[in-house]
């Protein structure tokens, strides 16, 4: 990797780690006090509800990484007038979308929670209130996506941080009402985080109106050929969304239908500790994600190999440094976190981790795929394997296998994912799939694995607190030097001391006059 790029990319992760620790922090403690007030059935109703719409947000989805590849590309190419060209066709195309999820939802999902929905008694009144609020909040989230998808391929992370203080005030603004409140506080609480979809929304949009280049400059475009290069590129990643949504809320909503309330509500937990944890490896890949697009855009090769090898294996190294000892101490976390934990809190959590870490291995092959715009049939194939998976699902509860068989299944199709996006990058870029996987999957993996294992044994036999403390500390001063010796080449070396140094710089900066 250059120096220069090494240096944006250091700087950006320094905000997107700012941003990410204030998010976790404050998500973490809302959690614990949003179930507390709203009880384990409200909590897990607000979940199954926000699933249903969230069916109908494939749309979005499909868009998104469209989106941002489009603006990242153009930026690569430093065509400044074609940028804005894709963001206006891109504001037009999701004012549409979010129409088109309005009648979707005001139809066919205002049937289902009618219908379908397992809704404790004398609460259907209430979950039409926030099923029509949470369809509000969605659409408005929607028209962000254009805003989001530049400042991220501008790279002005900066900002991500800066809008995290303003989110997280707010968050801590609910949660005071809710304890405080004596009207009904899901009714309150799916108003108030609508209120705040409308600042943030209203903050992005003042934010880029203020680019100095004219970017972000309305003007309604008649260029098709960006219209058709979207859809057409949208229009495959909508076949790989659909998929998605059917794994992500088809799960929710099968979970509601066989095991009820309270298992959505300890799977919408885990999905919080899932957050916060992956929230750790997504800001790092976040600062990595454009300068794969651009290296794409210039035909930098040997760039493009080293950043996607180098990303893929220090996400999962990042993301093991929290999740060993979450996993080995889960059950005393989730019971210092929450008041009163769900059944199958603590299974879904760990599993959910596991798929975490799984994802971290594939997302950089993800964003290589897209870069190059070939993606019809990687979405055809990615989507059979994922609604085969969905097809699982069903089987296995309807068989009365356990709730979190749902998990088991995700992971073994993560796994899967993995391997094909491999297999399809030899094609595109003649990649050593026998490499890739000794160096980046099995190396760290077999160290994670043997890591925690004697971890485990040492700690099993001290008590709840004892274990947690000499887990973070083993993770903390033994397993770098594990990963730093054994696991890391020259170049990926090179850019830690360069991180690390960064990292000093700061923290020298602030305390040293």
């Amino acid at each position: 990797m250059n120096s220069e790029n090494n240096k944006r990319i250091a700087k950006n992760t320094l905000f997107l780690y700012f941003r990410m620790f204030l998010s976790m922090g404050v998500a973490l403690y809302t959690s614990r006090i949003i179930l507390d007030a709203l009880g384990i059935e409200d909590y897990g109703l607000y979940n199954v509800v926000g699933g249903t719409v969230g069916m109908f947000t494939f749309f979005s989805a499909s868009m998104q990484s469209a989106t941002q590849r489009f603006l990242a590309f153009e930026l690569g190419k430093n065509n400044k007038e074609n940028y804005n060209k894709v963001f206006n066709v891109n504001l037009v195309l999701y004012f549409l979308i979010s129409i088109l999820i309005l009648i979707l939802a005001e139809t066919v999902g205002l049937w289902y929670i009618t219908n379908k929905l397992n809704v404790p008694e004398g609460r259907e009144n209430v979950v039409n209130i926030i099923y029509q609020v949470s369809i509000l909040t969605t659409c408005i989230s929607i028209l962000r996506i254009p805003y989001t998808a530049g400042i991220v391929s501008q790279e002005k992370m900066s900002f991500f941080a800066y809008i995290s203080i303003l989110e997280s005030i707010l968050k801590l603004v609910i949660v005071y009402l809710i304890v405080n409140t004596k009207s009904d506080k899901l009714i309150l609480y799916s108003v108030l985080i609508l209120f705040v979809t409308v600042i943030i929304n209203i903050v992005y949009i003042y934010y880029c109106s203020r680019d100095r280049e004219s970017l972000y400059r309305f003007s309604l475009s008649n260029d098709k050929s960006i219209y058709f290069s979207i859809l057409s590129f949208s229009s495959w990643r909508l076949l790989g969304a659909s998929a998605q949504m059917a794994e992500h809320e088809g799960v929710n909503l099968s979970l509601n239908f066989f095991y009820g309330t309270i298992v959505n509500a300890a799977n919408g937990i885990a999905l919080q500790v899932n957050i916060a944890v992956s929230s750790l490896v997504t800001s790092f890949q976040q600062a990595f994600q454009p300068q794969i697009t651009k290296s794409y855009a210039n035909q930098d090769w040997v760039y493009l190999d080293k950043i996607a090898r180098t990303s893929a294996k220090l996400s999962f190294l990042l993301l093991t440094f929290f999740i060993i000892p979450l996993a080995l101490n889960i059950d005393f976390v989730l019971s210092i976190w929450l008041k009163k934990v769900p059944e199958y809190t603590s299974e879904f959590s760990v599993l959910v981790l596991v798929n975490t870490l799984i994802n971290a291995f594939t997302t950089p092959l993800w964003m290589l795929i897209l870069a190059t715009g070939k993606i019809a049939k990687y979405q055809i194939y990615l989507s059979t394997i994922i609604i085969l998976s969905v097809i699982c699902d069903y089987f296995f509860l309807k068989n009365n296998f356990p709730p979190s068989i749902v998990l088991y299944v995700r992971i073994v199709t993560g796994v899967l994912i993995v391997f094909y996006r491999l297999y399809l990058l030899k094609y595109y870029y003649k990649i050593h799939i026998s490499n890739f996987v000794v160096d980046v999957i099995l190396k760290p993996t077999l160290l994670v694995v043997f890591f925690t294992a004697i971890l485990y044994f040492i700690i099993l036999p001290y008590g709840d607190l004892i274990r947690l403390i000499v887990c973070v500390a083993a993770v903390l001063s033994i397993y770098p030097l594990f990963i730093y010796f054994f696991l890391l080449k020259e170049n990926e070396k090179n850019f830690v001391r360069e991180l690390s140094s960064k990292y000093l710089k700061k923290i020298k900066s602030i305390y040293v006059k």
